[in-house]
């Protein structure tokens, strides 16, 4: 955040002077100060109302870090960053070698997010939605500083009404505040963080379709093969008005982009006032085209509500025409036919862009792995955004949305992902729509997004969970918590089969085992899914499930580029990269070709979803952890192994594999190999060449000699798949060697050529013979590259709308002078922008790199970035503004040749040309007390909609220049015209006294890890009153993770905040956190792989939970028996899918009377981060554990010398020769580790002047001391403490928790001289020998009232109480008015039961101003009434008239009153019934009707419909329950 000294401009009004000097409170006369406005900043023009559902993404801004008064619509934002959703606060934060590698060492936080706008006078009487698509993860919504809600699943959509909220008279301002937190470990994989997804705001009448009210079904299509095109169209109908709707509802049809109606239907209803009513229609559509993956046709319903004549509401709803099921020992049949599913799981971050979802990246991600021949996305382990699912319904994928990565049981130790809100209850005060406290947040927002999603095309399946045991701890209801999943999901859709992805890949009944989640789905019409596992698994399975999914597949880990060695899942070139071809998976997994052999020759397979489509951020498996730190690795690697495709969007191999056998209808031809002999392996003296074809036979060619030939088999199943399997042969067995692959293997080719510089290529022939020339995708020729030349654009994007959001993706290849990659290239490419956009990001797909994405160390500004390039590539993402014109990149290398591209940024259709878009100005100014005037700017820049700019002048109204005399804000309004346009402004005024200090933070942080610090912290009034937050700057100089080692230390780091051009010292106390190890669970049963090299007994029965073994019990134990005789120590393996935080293992030794058995000699223990690569970690003494009763089982626990986290383990087990030795059981103990604030704000004392306070107590915080001086205190709880002093008066200290949710403020007040009470004593001595009989008896009241006020502080008061209190008394005497003879008329009188008060006398209008009689349970308020014999006409019902009146039940209100104050009625719990006599009521004051009865009815007959409209809101706004009604 820059700084506010940067961002202010001095307007000196007068001769300069400090402003901050000033006193508090104090009132200048005469102003001498200068007057300060924050930097202009673009204005968005508000547009909404004009349509029912409006982007919202525009004209937000956003700050990093906590705030506690950034929800205030006041609050000053001006330096906060303009930003434009979809935002991701997480991505352009450093990598931090704290963070974890499982969310990529980016780190979470706290953002907030501010939006300032207008809505239209057209907009009263509406009724206005704000739709969030997702927030990750905790999201609180304030409107124009209410708080109306929260949210806390990062995933999904919520809503609020917020009508009642904000102000539609087209000049005031409305301000939407965002909290959004992401406090990390949240999640397995990167997140992002913030308003990630679309924000939509929808405008309705009052009676309306219901949000995600439509649902639309083809409940005849399968039955009639396709052919009867009934469409079912439930709608719901809400009627958010007073009086009771006779509405019509008409659902028409059109195909998508049609304007034709191909079907009609309508029927009609009655729905009371706050109801919701169902609505069914039944179109029927002629000869219906249906949706399929080949053919995605697409049509959407016209829903119109009709009152009478008008369409009150149009809403419109997209759907296709397909029908499918699951059909036992067959697969997976749509429309009728068998398909095999080739899906891809798919987490949703954008690589460069982070997590914010922008379509256009959304839909080059899916048409890049459509053309792949991927048909279906596992949208993992989370539902997708809603524009995600819109674009798999265009390109015809389909979809299966996942609800939950876990449930409510945190996983991987991540102690704030969505297990902390699974099973707790919404709140009663959150008003998010279709929420309410009987739904815990697992139901709510499983049906939010089945709602959301149901009437997709694209939609198959909803999966209740994905591995939900993995990584847990401790008991769990799994099959409870299924059926409440199933149940819930059944209260929406019963049209879209459940399934889960479960790698217990076991059948079970018991609740307690989660193998029993998919048996549930099963029996309830699912669809069970199982991931990994082998084939012999698979088909023990298949014994309990006919037909199943392999919802999780593969687990291929590859890097692009690197041909240097095959080795399986480990460093391939030193550089932390993984080899290309396809020979690396991690060990529960397999390879991309064993995975798709499997699934492609089992037909009851109904297909699998390959982990994954793209890499993601985070899990870089094999160096994946879940713990912080980085192993001293420099926070990488930091994105995943997993994808087919990079998070470029660069294809790896296998793409053209898996494109090979998934999509036979166009030709692809690939080689594997970079033909480089500094990029490439050798055996015997030849490299492997590896071909993906589809093509009937393929001839491979070294330099123009043919070498080899693959050739073509044509393979069918029973279910009519067709998958291809290839045999080869070799020309000449000197320069290329083959063999034909079996199996899985055969679905590529693979030749060793003796390595010849120049070119390796391949031609592929169609089954005539004839050659492919041009189709074939992939890589079929490639040459051994020269030395590096230039850059070629292999990718661009030539033209985009001019929309703010719109992107466009430039991809560069270094190559030779000839145009051939080098693989090998790392040049530092730089990419500078000039025009109307601006350039997102940079990337290369290198996991093992923190120079990449958003970082300032790449993407230097929003016009200049550079990046290396990673083997030979890389990209830049351009994102337009709102301006139309050319944009121009320009990309270059030192000593290569650039190129640069044009890009056509296109104006939106439908944009006004001469309308203003924007303007220039400053929405804060900054004014000392005592300030005489403002000068504000007469003119503003603008910015019309066809991007050209100008000035316009700007009419400011008036204000009250009494405001400038003490603190605090008030807003000054005015209008910017451009001939018939008038656009509202405002301007902020904050008028200030002085400031004498900032607050100081305190914190924890774990041992060797960096806190985070706020950005900003609150500056005070010397009274302890709070100012405004400051941004705060902190000196970090020698401050390093190494600086946090030591356990209980506490690290102050120094800092300044500046505000209003001076700077305050402030403190960040810093405790370093013990770690607190949650309870301990045995993860060896749910090893994945277990294998020794010890053969005796059964390997099994170690982690089948039974601890003792009888000496004939063989099936209950583990030996090296047969080994016995030998010197090699035993060896026992475990490994697991996912990394698990391990500090303790227990071992269950077998011993049995015989000569040949011992205990182990030594144990020893060792880790895998990787699954191959093992690492010795050391142990303590161990330590006996008890034993059943009874039973002899010799259990001993070893504590690891450090917590570690691997996927494997191995135990190391020495024995003497001759000697067997063996274990009943092998416990490895995973723990969570968390770190705990302080919640306490107590301080343990305070001294002064270096001496205690006597008889101080924590609960005590206010004293009274004779001096001010030197304040100190004992702070055991390492509270932030802030001290303030008020020299003379008092001193104020705030003391604030650890963890920030507790403030105790202690007051030191320095008690009154002698002599100062010794004056006072005097003067109100001689202020009570005054004759009141000789001055009016108002002014001899007021001295009265100061007299005893003195009388009764004069022994309590502090020094600067005494004197106002001195003061007051002095200024009512001076004050004094001498009676004169003159007679005054009355100016009140008493009339039945109420106090009225003259208001005008030329007008002879009155107010009632209190209650006689506050017991009385009616009251009158007459049309007129009598003072002083004259007649006046009562117009107000004044300010807290009937404060007391509790038991007021009935009011009538006669036909002149026109206002009612504030608070007027407030606490009249009783009031039921109000009667206007009139109509003449056009004002109700805040608070007016606060506290009344819930059943409060206004009866006003002789108002129309439109005016009792506008009455109910007024009642309401002025604190009516939500209840009251208006006859």
């Amino acid at each position: 955040m820059k700084q506010r000294t940067k961002k202010l401009m001095a307007v000196m009004l007068s001769v300069a002077m400090s402003a901050s000097m000033l006193p508090a409170q104090a009132i200048v006369a005469a102003p001498t100060s200068g007057v300060t406005f924050t930097e202009a900043q673009d204005i968005q023009v508000s547009h909404y109302g004009e349509e029912r559902s409006t982007l919202f993404n525009d004209g937000w801004k956003f700050s990093l870090g906590r705030s506690s008064s950034a929800y205030r619509p006041e609050f000053n934002d001006a330096d906060w960053e303009n930003v434009t959703l979809p935002h991701d606060f997480s991505i352009f934060q450093n990598f931090t070698p704290s963070g974890e590698a499982e969310s990529g060492f980016l780190p979470g936080g706290t953002g907030w997010y501010r939006k300032s706008f207008t809505l239209p006078e057209s907009c009263a009487g509406k009724r206005m939605v704000l739709n969030f698509d997702g927030v990750y993860s905790h999201a609180a919504v304030y409107v124009n500083g209410t708080k109306v809600g929260e949210h806390h699943y990062g995933y999904t959509a919520f809503a609020f009404d917020i009508t009642d909220y904000v102000k539609c008279d087209g000049s005031s301002e409305n301000v939407i505040a965002v909290e959004a937190v992401n406090n990390i470990p949240s999640s397995r994989w990167y997140s992002g963080s913030g308003i990630y997804r679309d924000v939509t705001l929808l405008v309705t009448d009052p009676v309306h379709v219901a949000l995600n009210g439509t649902f639309v079904t083809t409940p005849n299509l399968k039955d009639s093969s396709g052919t009867d095109g009934t469409v079912k169209v439930a709608v719901d109908v809400q009627n958010d008005s007073t009086a009771s709707a006779n509405v019509t509802v008409r659902n028409t049809v059109y195909e998508k982009d049609g304007t034709t109606a191909v079907a009609t239907d309508s029927a009609t209803a009655s729905v009371e006032a706050g109801a919701t009513v169902t609505v069914d229609t039944m179109p029927i559509v002629s000869s219906p085209k249906l949706w399929s993956i080949d053919e995605p046709n697409l049509y959407y319903v016209r829903t119109e509500i009709l009152q009478g004549s008008e369409v009150v509401d149009t809403y419109d709803t997209e759907f296709g025409f397909k029908w499918y099921e699951f059909v036992d020992n067959v697969g997976f049949k749509l429309n009728g036919e068998n398909v095999k599913i080739n899906g891809v799981c798919m987490h949703h971050d954008q690589g460069a862009l982070g997590s914010a979802a922008y379509r256009d990246a959304i839909y080059r991600q899916l048409s890049i792995l459509k053309d792949m021949g991927t048909n279906t996305i596992r949208i993992t382990h989370n539902p997708g955004a809603e524009v995600y699912v819109d674009v798999c319904n265009e390109l015809g994928l389909l979809v299966i949305e996942e609800m939950f990565d876990g449930w409510n049981l945190p996983k991987n130790g991540n102690s704030n992902d969505f297990s902390t809100h699974f099973d707790q209850n919404l709140t009663a005060d959150n008003q998010i729509i279709d929420g309410d406290p009987s739904m815990t947040w697992a139901e709510f927002v499983m049906k939010a997004t089945i709602k959301r999603d149901r009437n997709d095309a694209s939609i198959i399946l909803w999966s209740l969970g994905n591995e939900i045991q993995e990584g847990t701890g401790g008991w769990n209801d799994w099959g409870g918590h299924a059926r409440n999943l199933i149940k819930w999901a059944a209260e929406v859709d019963t049209t879209h089969p459940l399934t889960s992805g479960a790698n217990n890949r076991s059948v079970s009944d018991d609740d307690s085992n989660s193998a029993v989640v998919n048996k549930l789905i099963y029996e309830n019409g699912g669809v069970a899914g199982f991931n990994y596992g082998n084939m012999s698994g698979m088909n023990s399975l298949h014994q309990t499930y006919p037909v199943f999914l392999y919802s999780e597949t593969a687990s291929a880990t590859t890097s692009r580029g690197i041909y240097v060695s095959q080795a399986n899942n480990s460093n391939a070139d030193g550089k932390m990269h993984l080899t290309s071809y396809d020979t690396s998976s991690v060990g529960w997994g397999k390879t991309a070709h064993a995975s798709m052999w499997d699934t492609m020759t089992t037909d009851w397979l109904a297909g699998e979803c390959v982990w994954t489509g793209f890499d993601y951020i985070g899990e870089p498996t094999p160096w994946n952890g879940t713990g912080t730190g980085d192993g001293g690795r420099g926070s990488v690697p930091n994105s995943s192994y997993f994808g087919i495709v990079e998070t470029t969007g660069f294809a790896k191999d296998n793409y053209y594999l898996y494109r090979s056998q998934w999509n036979k209808d166009a030709n692809t031809l690939h080689l594997v190999t970079a033909w480089d002999s500094d990029n490439m392996m050798t055996s015997n003296g030849k490299t492997p060449v590896w071909v993906y074809s589809n093509a009937a036979r393929v001839d491979l060619y070294r330099n123009g000699t043919k070498i080899g030939t693959a050739t073509r088999n044509v393979n069918t199943t029973p279910a009519g798949h067709v998958y291809y399997t290839y045999t080869t042969q070799s020309e000449n067995n000197s320069v290329c060697t083959t063999s034909s692959g079996s199996g899985s293997t055969s679905l590529y080719s693979v030749f060793n050529v003796a390595y010849e510089a120049g070119t390796i290529s391949a031609r592929a022939y169609d089954e005539s013979g004839t050659e492919i020339t041009n189709t074939c995708k992939g890589n079929r020729t490639v040459s051994t590259p020269g030395t590096v030349n230039k850059l070629v654009v292999k990718e661009k994007t030539e033209e985009i709308l001019a929309d703010g959001s719109s992107l466009a993706y430039i991809a560069v290849d270094v190559t030779d002078a000839n145009g051939n990659l080098d693989t090998t290239a790392d040049n530092d490419i730089t990419f500078t922008l000039e025009g109307n956009g601006e350039i997102m990001g940079v990337d290369n797909g290198d996991q093992a790199t923190t120079e990449k994405y958003q970082q300032s160390s790449v993407l230097t500004s929003k016009t200049s970035a550079h990046i290396k390039a990673f083997s030979g590539k890389a990209l830049v993402i351009v994102r337009s503004t709102t301006k139309a014109g050319t944009i121009t990149v320009d990309i270059s290398s030192n000593g290569l040749t650039g190129e640069t591209v044009v890009i056509n940024s296109k104006q939106v259709e439908g944009t006004a040309e001469n309308g203003i878009e924007s303007y220039r100005m400053s929405k804060h100014c900054y004014a000392p007390i005592g300030t005489a005037s403002l000068t504000l700017p007469a003119t503003l820049p603008v910015t019309f909609a066809d991007g050209t700019t100008g000035n316009l002048g700007v009419t400011w109204e008036s204000y009250n220049r009494a405001n400038l005399q003490k603190s605090g804000l008030f807003q000054v309004k005015g209008t910017l015209t451009n001939g018939a346009e008038k656009i509202a402004v405002a301007m902020t005024v904050h008028v200030y006294g002085e400031i004498v200090g900032a607050k100081n933070y305190s914190t924890i942080t774990a041992p060797n890890v960096m806190p985070s610090l706020p950005v900003a912290l609150m500056t005070y009034y010397a009274d302890g009153t709070a100012f405004e937050e400051s941004p705060v700057t902190w000196d970090l100089a020698g401050i390093t993770a190494a600086s946090f080692a030591n356990i209980g230390d506490i690290k102050e780091i120094k800092g300044t905040v500046t505000a209003l051009g001076k700077t305050y010292p402030v403190t960040a106390s810093v405790r370093v956190a013990e770690p607190i190890y949650g309870d301990k669970q045995n993860i060896a049963p749910a090893a994945s792989d277990l294998s020794s090299n010890a053969t005796g007994d059964t390997l099994t029965a170690i982690n089948n939970g039974i601890k003792y073994a009888s000496s004939d019990g063989t099936s209950q134990r583990w030996s090296n028996w047969p080994e016995r005789n030998g010197s090699e120590a035993a060896t026992i393996t475990m490994a697991w899918d996912t990394a698990h935080l391990v500090d303790q293992v227990n071992l269950y030794y077998y011993l049995e009377d015989h000569a040949a058995s011992q205990a182990p000699t030594s144990v020893a223990f060792e880790y895998s981060l990787d699954g191959s690569t093992f690492t010795p970690v050391g142990h303590g003494d161990p330590t006996a554990l008890p034993s059943e009763a009874g039973k002899a089982e010799n259990g001993y626990s070893f504590q690891l010398d450090e917590a570690i986290n691997p996927i494997a383990f191995r135990i190391v087990l020495g024995h003497d020769a001759g000697k067997f030795i063996g274990l009943t059981e092998v416990e490895i103990m995973e723990t969570t580790i968390s770190y705990e604030e302080n919640t306490s704000a107590d301080l343990d004392g305070i001294l002064v002047g270096g001496k205690a306070i006597a008889g101080f107590q924590p609960n005590v915080t206010e004293y009274t001391v004779d001096s001010l001086e030197n304040i100190t205190v004992v702070n055991s709880n390492n509270a932030s403490v802030t001290i303030l002093s008020d020299p003379g008066v008092k001193a104020t200290i705030l003391s604030v928790s650890e963890d920030g949710k507790t403030t105790k403020t202690y007051t030191l007040i320095k008690a009154v001289s002698a002599a100062e009470k010794a004056d006072a004593s005097a003067k109100l001595a001689a202020a009570k020998k005054i004759d009141g009989s000789l001055y009016t008896p108002e002014s001899y009241a007021k001295l009265q009232s100061a007299i005893a006020a003195l009388e009764k502080n004069l022994n309590s008061a502090n020094s600067k109480e005494l004197a106002a209190y001195v003061n007051a008394l002095v200024n009512a005497q001076n004050a004094l008015v001498k009676k004169t003879t003159t007679t005054q008329p009355p100016r009140d009188s008493k009339v039945g039961n109420g106090r009225y008060q003259v208001v005008s006398e030329s007008k002879k209008t009155a107010k009632l101003v209190s209650v006689i009689n506050k017991k009385a349970t009616k009251m009158n308020v007459p049309a007129t009434v009598k003072i002083g014999g004259q007649t006046y006409k009562v117009v107000e019902v004044g300010s807290n008239a009937m404060k007391g009146a509790s038991k007021l039940k009935k009011v009538t209100l006669g036909s002149n009153v026109t206002t009612i104050g504030k608070q007027a009625f407030m606490n009249c719990k009783n009031l039921k019934s109000v009667l206007l006599k009139g109509k003449a009521l056009k004002t109700i004051k805040s608070g007016a009707f606060k506290k009344t009865s819930s059943k409060l009815v206004v009866s006003a007959k002789k108002m129309n419909k439109k005016e009792k409209a506008k009455l109910l809101k007024k009642l309401k706004k002025a604190g009516a329950g939500k209840k009251v009604k208006v006859k």
